[in-house]
């Protein structure tokens, strides 16, 4: 780990961020309901924030983590190698994996199923709507693994970019809530699954890849 954060430096504002925010989600599973949580969000809405979370969620959809990998392999010959495409595809879809597997463990009802007062809920007809495998978020999962191989992969020395990345992959977790489609645990175990399994790809990948494809030398 230790020559990771050589290789990425800002995989360490990362981690920074993201430990602050598991102990501020931590506090909020603690101090608050799932119910009180979810309302929070999704009670208070417009229709350009509509739109606006509709968006981030897209975020974190299979497509787009796949579109932005793409064009990060298309934008720079850099990005056209070995590690970067089998890393651009097993840290964004292991991590995916493993929540699907925790969906069908768990099997937890969404908020449109779970909460019995379907009228304060804050739907749109054009939303998807969606009943069961709440627990985890599979779209928190993808943002955070994404924010991982960006961090690592394409902006390893750049703090202020980091940070930026890190706060829409959470906007893409509390998008989730605002469409009504997880509570505030789905997200934050979605975020811990996708940034921790990220990384243990990554190091799996360093550990096993024959020496002439591995990211850095050991020492």
């Amino acid at each position: 780990m230790k020559q990771l954060l050589s290789y990425a430096p800002s995989l360490k504002s990362a981690a920074q961020l993201f430990l602050g925010w598991l102990l501020i989600g931590a506090l909020l599973n603690v101090l608050f309901t799932q119910e009180q949580l979810f309302f929070a969000i999704n009670s208070h809405y417009t229709t350009a924030l509509n739109y606006i979370m509709y968006g981030f969620t897209l975020l974190g959809d299979g497509l787009s983590v796949l579109i932005i990998c793409l064009m990060a392999i298309l934008v720079s010959k850099k990005q056209q190698s070995t590690p970067f495409i089998i890393n651009a595809i097993t840290v964004n879809y292991i991590p995916g994996l493993v929540t699907q597997y925790l969906k069908h463990i768990f099997d937890y009802e969404r908020p449109l199923k779970a909460i019995k007062d379907l009228d304060n809920i804050h739907t749109e007809s054009w939303w998807p709507i969606l009943h069961y495998n709440s627990f985890p978020s599979g779209h928190t999962t993808s943002a955070f693994a994404l924010l991982v191989f960006l961090t690592v992969f394409i902006f390893p020395k750049n703090n202020k970019t980091v940070s930026l990345l890190f706060a829409i992959a959470l906007l893409v977790g509390i998008s989730r809530l605002y469409l009504a489609a997880h509570f505030f645990k789905d997200i934050y175990l979605g975020s811990i699954v996708g940034f921790v399994m990220a990384i243990i790809t990554v190091l799996a990948y360093q550990f096993f890849a024959p020496k002439k494809y591995k990211l850095y030398v050991q020492g």
